[in-house]
């Protein structure tokens, strides 16, 4: 990376409205929380100042460097499975959210008992299939794996019921099909039996204590449980059900305060804006001093400690857990350790092929490892998962900006603040890509626009003097 002579590091951190929350599979400093980062480096080209915030963006202040987690190109492949949405047999909208949190819940807990057996797709990447038409060979291909377990949750009462079956992909054979009914808050141990169930597909030996582990992080209330689950599911819908996530966690612990997946939860949610990073901080020591076999806990506990251990631990406690992947690539990145940091967004991207934030992430590895056309392609391919999100239009913007493409840097600067009208960066880059163009009546309009913006809330001055700069350099 360049040289740079002064850098001004703005964090500012504001939810997308349709932003999932995540709580469970945790992931925060994310694409749709804009983080900036403005230099006032010398660039190398008239790209490179806007570049620097595309491959900086979301940094937090790291400490430690221990070694890191191998990971080998070489690698022997692994089964891979996918655990389909349960569908909600009730057939009632209200109670989608028990399939939903129980199918994101399973898959968690059948990826950390995996031991490197067997690869787990993500929650985010199966969803996509919720409700679809296509045959179970097009979902295989498409996700590149070898097993779906699929099946159906029904509730009556206190009491669930889940019918599941394990088919092969290659020759649409069905291995096994079994039936649990259980009570809601000793819905674990259906978890557990299914995954005794699956350990001889896969070869793998799993022990009594293995599941105790599992359920260390679980609770014994039916109202707890459920409570969870709410908050599971309104914490994946978007940053408007903040309030209401938290709610149902608060209630959820007020059932039982020594809940681990219920604190780990709350402190996922209370790291997003407008939450409370020290309560956050709070809830997830609470939740490390019953088990440290939370990986989602550990992840939370890194970002807000800036430990690489912890997102480590989080990876060794699930090798299917694509978050951790992803947070310990973003980690790698603001380290400048560039390889590594590919192996490890790789990793995210195989467990979740339709991931958003990963692609966007390999991106702007690439772009850092000065691979820009690589990094595009990414990015193209982010455009085309979210056609909508600013910020990834604002990256391609960058990108194209430092390859001195600068028409089409407008143009997806140009979309970037008709989905976001009013954020300074998205203006500052127009800006900056008319003044790369000799277009400096519209860079001077851009600049008018900020000083005025900047009369109403808020501008990082360094936007407006850069600008400036620019546009009045010889």
């Amino acid at each position: 990376m360049l040289e740079m002579e002064q850098s001004i590091i703005r964090h500012d951190i504001a939810s997308r409205s349709d932003a999932p929350l995540r709580p469970v599979g945790v992931v925060f400093g994310r694409l749709d929380d804009k983080i900036r980062v403005v230099s006032a480096a010398k660039p190398r080209s008239k790209g490179w100042s806007i570049l620097l915030a595309f491959i900086a963006a979301g940094a937090l202040i790291y400490r430690f460097r221990p070694e890191p987690v191998p990971i080998s190109p070489d690698a022997v492949r692994l089964p891979v499975l996918a655990v389909l949405i349960f569908d909600n047999l009730n057939e009632k909208p209200e109670m989608d959210f028990l399939a939903n949190a129980f199918t994101r819940e399973t898959i968690a807990k059948i990826g950390q008992i995996s031991s490197g057996a067997f690869d787990v797709i993500a929650y985010n990447s199966v969803e996509t299939y919720r409700k679809t038409r296509k045959t179970l060979h097009q979902i295989g291909r498409e996700l590149g794996v070898d097993y779906v377990l699929e099946g159906g949750a029904r509730r009556e009462g206190d009491e669930l019921q889940l019918t599941v079956h394990l088919i092969r992909v290659s020759d649409q054979s069905r291995l096994w099909e079994e039936t649990y009914v259980r009570s809601l808050a000793d819905g674990f141990q259906i978890q557990n039996q299914m995954i005794e169930k699956l350990a001889p597909t896969f070869n793998l030996q799993v022990t009594p204590a293995d599941l105790e582990a599992l359920n260390r992080g679980g609770t014994n209330s039916a109202r707890a449980r459920e409570m969870y689950f709410v908050a599971v599911d309104l914490c994946d819908k978007g940053a408007e059900t903040l309030k209401k996530c938290v709610g149902s966690l608060e209630a959820a612990l007020k059932a039982d305060p020594k809940y681990p997946r219920a604190h780990a939860a709350l402190a996922a949610a209370l790291l997003r804006p407008g939450g409370d990073p020290k309560a956050a901080e709070k809830h997830v020591r609470q939740a490390l001093a019953v088990t440290d076999a939370i990986p989602q806990a550990h992840i939370v506990l890194g970002l807000l400690t800036g430990d690489e251990t912890e997102f480590r631990k989080a990876i060794a406690l699930n090798r299917s857990e694509a978050d951790a992947f992803l947070e310990y690539a973003r980690f790698l990145l603001e380290k400048n350790r560039l390889a590594e940091a590919t192996a490890q967004v790789q990793r995210a991207l195989d467990l979740d092929p339709f991931s958003v934030d990963a692609t966007v992430m390999f991106a702007r590895i690439s772009i850092a490892a000065k691979l820009y056309d690589r990094g595009i392609a990414q990015l193209e391919k982010a455009v085309g998962m979210d056609r909508n999100n600013p910020d990834i239009r604002f990256y391609l913007g960058a990108a194209y900006l430092a390859r001195d493409k600068y028409d089409d840097a407008i143009r997806e600067f140009q979309r970037a603040i008709s989905f976001g009208p009013d954020v300074p960066e998205y203006l500052a880059a127009l800006g900056e890509a008319y003044a790369a163009a000799s277009r400096f009546d519209e860079a001077k309009a851009q600049l008018v626009q900020l000083q005025q913006l900047s009369k109403k809330r808020y501008v990082n001055p360094a936007l407006i003097e850069k600008l400036a700069k620019n546009i009045n350099r010889p």
